[in-house]
């Protein structure tokens, strides 16, 4: 019986070892697949970080295009004004134009009255040396 209980111990040694050898081997697949889930986990991450610096240079364009529209109203408004400005500079240039024509009108007419008016008395004076 000794024997057989060495036996058996034997046996249950070795069971065990086998046991402990294939636990073994499930631990070390475990841990590679542990490996490779944080291999994963790391892309992921890296992935992430892309995405994250794509959203910020997506953010950054955005405020760009942000200013660019407002300087692009700005620029509109400066043109508005300018062509205001102008069209009354322009307006004002005109209407002075206009009362400067018609005063010179107005001085060469007084001017013609007074050569007439000069021309009459002359004649008068040349028909009263005559007599």
């Amino acid at each position: 019986m000794e024997e057989l209980l060495k036996q058996l111990l034997t046996e249950i040694q070795g069971f065990k070892a086998e046991i402990s050898n294939r636990f073994d081997q499930v631990d070390n697949q475990f841990n590679q697949v542990e490996e490779r889930f944080d291999e994963v986990d790391n892309r992921f991450s890296q992935v992430d970080n892309r995405f994250d610096e794509v959203d910020n240079r997506l953010n950054q364009m955005d405020m760009r295009l942000g200013n660019l529209e407002n300087g692009q109203e700005e620029l509109k408004h400066l043109i508005k004004h300018n062509t205001t400005l102008m069209t009354e500079n322009l307006t004002n240039i005109r209407r002075d134009f206009r009362e400067r024509i018609q005063d010179t009108e107005a001085d060469v007419n007084l001017l013609f009255k007074e050569v007439e008016e000069n021309k009459r008395k002359i004649n008068q004076i040349d028909e009263r040396i005559k007599y």
